[in-house]
């Protein structure tokens, strides 16, 4: 998502199919770090915060459903 400094951000990840649609749970990728200030809510799949430092941020973030299927968005 990008931006200019340093603007609130709060973006809502979808995801559609799966064992009876939700509840998903959602993961960041082990090698990608959130911008300070940032956080990632792996029940909503919300994105939020205020970064507090400027730079160009590329994460990967996968969803699974109640049974334990996985899919990765990049």
């Amino acid at each position: 998502m990008p931006g200019l400094f340093p603007p609130d951000y709060n973006m809502k990840l979808g995801a559609d199919g799966g064992c009876d649609n939700e509840p998903y749970t959602w993961h960041i990728s082990a090698d990608d770090k959130l911008p300070k200030g940032i956080e990632f809510d792996t029940k909503t799949g919300i994105l939020s915060g205020k970064p507090v430092e400027q730079g160009t941020h590329i994460l990967m973030f996968s969803v699974e459903d109640m049974d334990g299927h996985t899919t990765y968005a990049f």
